[in-house]
């Protein structure tokens, strides 16, 4: 910047860059000058008809502090103005990312705020006179527009906003030609730091009221003058510069370049205009002589950086094998050092971007490492490489192919089969000419896209895993294999987009399976069961004539050996084939192996009549048996299902022994009909023990006689007919059941000699003549079987209790045995002795105590007479004597009452109800006790205490409900003929009827849970067990004296004597207070605290108070006294910090000292009062008061616990910096802030002008200096002072300052 007349010093305090690229283009001015981030280094600004002026703003700058209205400062831009014509100023400041040509707001709005001082003489040497706040609260210029128009701040702040908003209002009033302004304009946001440096953008600066009457312009020349900011270029660059000012004319150019050395001349670089091509790097200057001889110069920083070259690199083309379409890729590690090639890594850097515009602007690079943004995607990434000294100066673009491709996962195919054919040599050879490989692409892939997969076949696994062209099979034409009947075809499925990304783990067989092997000349014979040549085939008989291999295979026959090649027309009754020829018939067979691989065949079917002998019968009759159907000996063995075992065996031999004459081998089998005859199935294989299942009472048996030599049919016909005989019903019967008795002379051995068997005859027969069947009787089940050692009737059981008899009944040779009863001897009940039945004597007669009770419940001996037997079976009964026990006659009701006192003897009768036996020769007595006696005892009665806690609550913990006891049994010490406690339980209940069952009693000591209970008693004898709940009593308790003290009392030593009192008493009450020594000092509600040799006796003081209703309640409560006092201050206690003592108008104070109680024992706390008694700072804790204003002060001390205030004046020194003479009422005049004759009698006030010229005195008391020297009005300028007070304190020194202030005239 050139300005002449004055010589300023460019101070670099931030790195001014231009882009080699622009990023923006307008046509209105965008100019050079960053805000500073420092007052000192403050750039200048303007606006003019030229157009609007824009400026880059600041970011990456720490909070500088608060100005004026504006709390924080970060990210500050400082400018300063320049008054080119007088007038008001009116400005619009507008902050936003970006701008149009036009100058119009179109990117994002930022927080602007700023502030604004002046008038200043010149462009410097103003950040130490800016004044950091006004005289009160700064308001923001929205809320309050005309405060600093009117100069209502009191200071050199001219204008201040702090809102949210984008764009805020700035206004100059009559500023004056010539004059400077200081400007600074915050990017605000929270807590500036590295990942948080505030928004880029741009501050317009437009004036308003261009051109309107009366308003002022700035001199734009300040910044239209210089080199320009300082550049960062690439080498090659040809760069010029131009010190050509824009004010003044210009006689000589001079030209300095400071590389590190200091500044040395140019050669021979006169001309306005500087040329840079050689690539120097350095600070530049000009120095530009007038034709006036004022010299202006101008410094700008030009910086050469190497041109880098980024070397393209290899695409990575990564193959994604947990196939969810993304990775991770460090595209730091693995691609700079093939994309810088010879480049420092230490001096260029790579930085990654997804488009060439972001990449060009070096604006939103990739993160490393870096993922792609969406599954198997293909990228064109963008690296750039630039110097990372300059970023912006020099770089070079690369690009590189990123794509992420999906791992081929194949399905496992499965075997690809065919059978034997002669596609491919015979049918015996294992080869076939028929495997089509691509019908296996869409089983193999599955799910995967068949555009995007490639699946090839392959004869190795290592020609899959190598290429798609290795040992390839081609899959478009039908492929022979080259190894017989098994051969293994290796799968290679691979991404088309990139062929390294594959799978080779699948392979499947190919498969030739062999044809069946069979027999080609087979004939099958059947006799015939007539004469007209017909029979019924079973065609599977000849499975196994056709093929070894029968039982693996299936066969299916056919009318035609036609239908048999195509699997037409099947014989669907293969096993009762009936041939449709006469003798004989060919058909044909498809047989087909497990692999479905099959051959045909013709079959030979022949019809031959039988040899067996006309008329030939054998009969077989056998008894049923009871057995079940199959034979079996179990739950449903039944011997009326007309099935029993048969044994034909011998028929075998006859059978075959009619062929023997004729030298014929045979073999006779045996069927259970026809059907199964005529088609050999299901052949009776154990004829000796066959059962005639499904045929009950009487079958046929089918006898078939083959030829062992060529299978012929000689002989097939009904030849066995089997007949089962029915045998005798034996009917249950009931069991025969006797109680024990005596009559072998043991009524409980479970033995009676007089069971009658034969009584159980008739029944066992039902309806069968007994004089065709005999019944006999066996201890045993082989006994009745075999019919030995029947049994006589009467019968003496030999097994006790219960023993089984088993029936048989036979005739004509049949019998049944499988009925059977028992002999049940039941035992006679069992009558327990139980003990004597005690009860209590009740007063239902009116006497508790005459032996009778009305209520003996005689059913309370019925479980212990009974014992473990079921009261369900057994009933018990009770009677007044044997013989009604005996009998069962007159029973006794219960409850009972008693005939006799006392004492009297009950007989009992057991009966069974189920077999109706008795026993009735147990007894017991029945005793009547008396019930406890009670006496009438008093009250229980306590007074409230705090053992839980609280002693108003009205509960007692400790309530001794036991020191009853020995009251209400009316014992007396020493007489064993009262009742004493150790042969009673005494329990207490909280109610009638918990005391009446006995539930729930209270524990000792007792718990109330209201101030009065009744508590009720029961007395129980430990012998009889007798009750006797009749008694109870009251629990009261009392409250104790209600009444409060106030605690802690404070007692001043300043205001004695010091009286405590009770307060807020319920009732009447005696009283007495002790100090803390113990001593009684009243019976009064009130005491004095006492004082002991002139000093007060801090401490406990209790007071006690009774009750004076007869409770004798008592209740204690303690004050705790302390002491205190009220403050003392003098001049001593007191420092301040002013500007008498300081440099600094920073921060003016006022610190009092109590560090060692100098001001009293007191808890004190501190006000501040002007000179005209206002409260300007409330009592605070801390005795420090900050950031004061010059003048006169009044300290108060008060005492926090009552004890008083105390009041001390004081002085704070202010020279102020300025004063505005504009008769407005606001700083006409300067005067001394703080300063009296009260506190400096003497004094002494010099004013000079800059030339050291005096140009006033002035009183202590006057209203100071208005601005004037002999009546006539002094310009705005800098004048000096030179101050002498003597204080009235003669302990004090004089002061004595010097110091400058500022006549600001608006």
């Amino acid at each position: 910047m050139l300005i002449f007349g004055i010589s300023r010093k460019k101070v670099h305090t931030i790195m001014k860059k231009i882009l080699s690229l622009l990023l923006f283009v307008f046509t209105i001015n965008t100019f050079s000058q960053n805000g500073s981030p420092t007052c000192e280094g403050a750039e200048p600004a303007c606006s003019d008809n030229n157009g609007v002026k824009i400026f880059p703003n600041v970011t990456g700058q720490a909070d500088q502090g608060a100005f004026g209205c504006l709390n924080d400062s970060p990210n500050g831009a400082w400018f300063y103005i320049k008054v080119g014509q007088t007038g008001d100023l009116a400005f619009n400041i507008v902050q936003n990312t970006e701008f149009d040509v036009s100058g119009n707001p179109i990117g994002t709005g930022i927080d602007v705020d700023f502030i604004a001082w002046g008038p200043f003489r010149t462009p410097d040497s103003n950040c130490s006179n800016l004044a950091i706040a006004c005289v009160g609260v700064c308001p923001n210029n929205t809320d309050n527009p005309n405060y600093y128009i009117n100069n209502q701040d009191g200071t050199n702040i001219v204008d201040c906003s702090w809102s949210g908003q984008s764009q805020e209002s700035f206004s100059i009033p009559n500023a004056q030609a010539g004059d400077y302004y200081m400007l600074l304009v915050t990017n605000w946001v929270a807590n500036v730091s590295p990942t948080n440096p505030g928004t880029k953008g741009f501050i317009k600066l437009e004036q308003t009221n261009f051109g309107d009457v009366g308003a002022g312009v700035t001199d734009c020349s300040i910044i239209s003058g210089d080199l320009g900011p300082d550049q960062e270029v690439c080498e090659g660059t040809t760069v010029t510069l131009d010190g050509t000012p824009t004010t003044g004319t210009a006689d000589t150019y001079e030209w300095f370049l400071n590389t590190g050395t200091g500044f040395n001349p140019i050669s021979g670089q006169t001309n306005a205009t500087l040329e840079i091509t050689n690539n120097v790097s350095g600070i530049y200057k000009v120095v530009v002589t007038d034709t006036d001889g004022n010299i202006g110069e101008d410094e700008v920083e030009i910086t050469f950086f190497e041109v880098p070259v980024a070397t393209p690199p290899t695409n990575i083309i990564f193959c994604d094998t947990d196939r969810d379409g993304f990775n991770t890729f460090d595209l730091q590690s693995d691609k700079n050092a093939e994309i810088l090639g010879g480049l420092d890594p230490t001096i260029f850097e790579v930085v990654y971007f997804d488009s060439m515009a972001n990449a060009t602007a070096n604006t939103n690079p990739l993160p490393n490492p870096y993922t792609n943004p969406t599954a198997f995607s293909t990228q064109t990434l963008y690296a750039r490489v630039h110097n990372t000294a300059a970023p912006n100066a020099c770089f070079d673009i690369t690009n590189f192919i990123l794509q992420v491709t999906d791992l081929p996962v194949p399905q496992d195919p499965t075997v690809y089969r065919f059978c034997d054919n002669t596609s491919a040599g015979t049918d015996t050879d294992g080869f076939v000419n028929d495997f089509l490989l691509s019908t296996k692409d869409a089983e193999i892939l599955g799910t995967l896209d068949p555009t995007q997969f490639h699946v090839s076949y392959h004869t190795t696994r290592i020609g899959a895993q190598t290429s798609a062209a290795t040992d390839v099979i081609d899959k478009t034409v039908n492929y022979t294999n080259e190894v017989a009947s098994l051969q293994s075809v290796f799968v290679r499925v691979e991404n088309i987009d990139n062929t390294t990304c594959f799978d080779a783990s699948k392979t499947f067989d190919l498969v030739v399976h062999p044809l069946p092997v069979i027999n080609t000349t087979v004939e099958l014979e059947q006799c015939d069961d007539d004469t007209d040549g017909f029979s019924a085939f079973n065609l599977t008989e000849a499975n196994t004539l056709l093929s070894t291999n029968s039982a693996n295979e299936t066969f299916v026959y056919y009318p035609t050996l036609a239908d048999a090649n195509v699997a037409t027309n099947p014989i669907t009754n293969d096993t009762a084939y009936t041939n449709q020829t006469v003798a004989t018939e060919t058909i044909a067979v498809r047989i087909t192996n497990a692999n479905t691989c099959f051959r045909t065949t013709e079959l030979l079917l022949t019809v031959s009549t039988t040899q067996v002998p006309t008329g030939y019968l054998r009969n077989f009759n056998t008894c049923d048996d009871f057995l079940d159907i199959n034979g079996n000996d179990n739950a449903n063995n039944d011997d009326t299902d007309g099935i029993t075992t048969f044994d034909f065996s011998s028929v075998k031999t006859e059978v075959e022994a009619f062929f023997v004459s004729s030298g014929q081998t045979v073999t006779a089998t045996f069927y259970r009909n026809e059907a199964d005859a005529l088609a050999e199935q299901n052949v009776i294989t154990d004829i000796a023990n066959y059962r005639n299942i499904g045929y009950p009472n009487n079958q046929a048996i089918y006898v078939r006689v083959d030829s062992d030599i060529d299978n012929g049919c000689l002989g097939l016909g009904p030849y066995i007919n089997l007949t089962t005989d029915s045998v005798p019903t034996a009917d249950p019967v009931n069991n025969l059941e006797l109680c024990d008795d005596l009559e072998d002379g043991d009524g409980t051995n479970g033995i009676v000699i007089s069971f009658d068997l034969e009584s159980q005859t008739p029944t066992i027969l039902g309806t069968q003549d007994p004089a065709n069947y005999i019944v006999t009787y066996h201890e045993s089940v082989l006994d009745a079987n075999t019919g030995e050692r029947p049994l006589s009737s009467p019968y003496t059981n030999t097994t006790p209790n219960l023993q089984t008899i088993y029936v048989r009944v036979s005739n004509n040779g049949c019998f049944v045995d499988h009925t059977s009863f028992n002999l049940i001897v039941h035992p006679l009940p069992i009558a327990n002795f139980v003990a004597d039945l005690e009860v209590c004597d009740d007063d239902s007669d009116g006497s508790a105590r005459n032996g009778f009770s009305q209520a003996i419940n005689l059913e309370s001996q019925t479980a212990g007479i009974l014992g473990s037997q079921d009261p369900t079976v057994y009933s018990v009964s009770y009677h007044k004597s044997l013989a009604q026990a005996q009998a069962g006659t007159n029973p006794l009701p219960s409850p009972f009452a008693n005939e006799f006192p006392y004492r009297e003897t009950i007989y009992i009768r057991v009966y069974n109800n189920q077999t109706m036996c008795i026993n009735g020769i147990s007894n017991f007595d029945v005793l009547i006790n008396p019930e406890p006696t009670t006496a009438i005892v008093s009250n229980l009665s306590y007074c409230d205490d705090a053992t839980d806690g609280d002693d108003t609550n009205g509960i007692i913990q400790s309530i001794d409900l036991d020191s009853q006891i020995e009251g209400i049994l009316g014992t007396i010490l020493g007489d064993p003929t009262t009742q004493q406690p150790d042969d009673f339980n005494v329990t207490f209940h909280q109610s009638q009827a918990e005391a009446t069952s006995g539930a729930n009693s209270i524990a000792s000591p007792y718990t109330n849970t209201n101030t009065t209970e009744t508590i009720f008693v029961r007395v129980e004898n430990k012998a009889t067990m007798c009750v006797n709940d009749d008694a109870s009593f009251q629990v009261i308790v009392n409250p104790l004296p209600n009444f409060q003290v106030t605690t802690p009392a404070i007692a001043c030593l300043n205001i004695l004597p010091k009286f405590l009192s009770t307060e807020r008493p319920n009732d009447v009450y005696t009283y007495q207070w002790r100090n803390p020594n113990g001593d009684l000092i009243s019976i009064t509600n009130t005491a004095e605290v006492s004082v002991i040799n002139g000093v007060v006796l801090a401490g406990n003081y209790t007071v006690s108070a009774s009750t004076t209703d007869g409770t004798m309640c008592t209740r204690e409560r303690t004050i705790v006294v302390n002491t205190s006092n009220i403050a003392s201050i003098t001049d001593d206690d007191v420092t301040i910090i002013d500007q008498s003592n300081t440099t600094s108008n920073d921060n003016l104070s006022i610190q009092i000292n109590n560090n060692n109680q100098n001001l009293g024992i007191g808890e004190y706390q501190y006000a501040l009062e002007d000179e005209n008694g206002i409260l300007i700072r409330n009592y605070q804790d801390e005795p420090l008061f900050e950031n004061l204003e010059g003048g006169i002060y009044n300290i108060l001390v008060n005492d926090k616990n009552g004890c008083g205030t105390v009041n001390l004046w004081v002085s704070v020194l202010e020279f102020p910096k300025f004063f505005t003479p504009n008769f407005d009422g606001t700083n006409d005049t300067w005067v001394i802030k703080g300063a009296n004759r009260t506190f400096y009698p003497e004094s002494s006030i010099n004013i000079f002008n800059r030339y050291g010229k005096i140009i006033a005195q002035i009183a202590l008391d006057s209203q100071g200096w208005d601005g004037t020297y002999n009546g006539k009005i002094l310009p705005s300028d800098d004048y000096w002072f030179h101050i002498q007070l003597v204080p009235v304190n003669t302990n004090r020194n004089t002061i004595t300052k010097k110091g400058h202030f500022s006549l600001l005239r608006r």
